[in-house]
């Protein structure tokens, strides 16, 4: 008789991984694309009000001129806008364009925020114009592909258009990537992230080091399997993907 109920709990106990395990799949399967943020996946986990604020501080960076001094009104803790300010240079590709952000609390409840960009706001309107109409293409070559083949077909074209750089700030970014035909290990992961995250495809920005040296690359989900993909080292492993990541990587972010 106890034999026969640990054999129940044992089959009980494989039904729920199983059910868990295809629930887990079919999740990742048909995420729904407007729940994919090009801004950063940060920015999915902000309630409305937290969105607006954040949309609210984006405009107002944006219609700032470079070392001018805006401030705006603290709503909520502390940590919060350290995120903000984070995703803004980091990660958002609309922010292309930012070579530097300082900003400093004050005692009445207010922040104090300083950029710095060497891009005219003409300029910047016409680099993310010449990248938008870019994508455009790409997006409509690929509009009847699956999402593995529209994967590849992005890949591609980032290394074979995109000529790898060490030193340039528009470099570090998607649009700048586009714009220049030149990128590094940041740009080409945002580009990657961007054209999938568009495609409907779940793409992440991954932060590390490859031996020993600062690094990013990304993490793809193509059809509901995770898989890291690092185009600036295609060169050196000769695989589009892996399920398991190289000892050379580490992972921090």
């Amino acid at each position: 008789m106890q034999i026969v109920k640990k054999v129940i709990k044992v089959i009980k106990v494989v039904i729920c991984c199983i059910l868990c395990i295809w629930l887990l799949f079919i999740t990742e399967s048909i995420i729904p694309k407007e729940q994919l943020s090009q801004v950063s996946e940060k920015y999915l986990v902000f309630d409305r009000a937290q969105k607006q604020e954040y949309d609210r501080i984006k405009c107002i960076v944006s219609e700032a001129d470079s070392n001018e001094v805006c401030s705006i009104e603290i709503k909520y803790v502390l940590e919060y806008y350290d995120m903000v300010f984070s995703m803004l240079v980091n990660e958002d590709p609309d922010m292309f364009w930012l070579s530097g952000l300082q900003y400093r609390i004050n005692d009445n409840a207010t922040v104090d925020i300083q950029i710095t960009t060497s891009l005219t706001k003409e300029e910047r309107a016409n680099i993310e114009m010449f990248a938008k109409n870019e994508i455009n293409v790409l997006l409509k070559e690929t509009k009847n592909l699956r999402d593995v083949s529209a994967f590849v077909h992005y890949f591609q074209y980032i290394y074979e258009n995109v000529e790898y750089v060490s030193d340039d700030t528009l470099a570090t970014s998607a649009f700048g990537c586009l714009y220049e035909k030149q990128g590094n290990c940041q740009g080409y992961a945002k580009l990657l992230r961007y054209l999938c995250i568009e495609k409907g495809i779940p793409c992440l920005l991954v932060a590390g080091t490859h031996n020993d040296t600062s690094h990013m690359w990304n993490l793809v989900y193509l059809e509901g399997v995770p898989y890291y993909v690092d185009i600036t080292a295609y060169k050196t492993y000769g695989k589009v993907v892996f399920e398991k990541l190289p000892t050379a990587y580490q992972i921090t972010v």
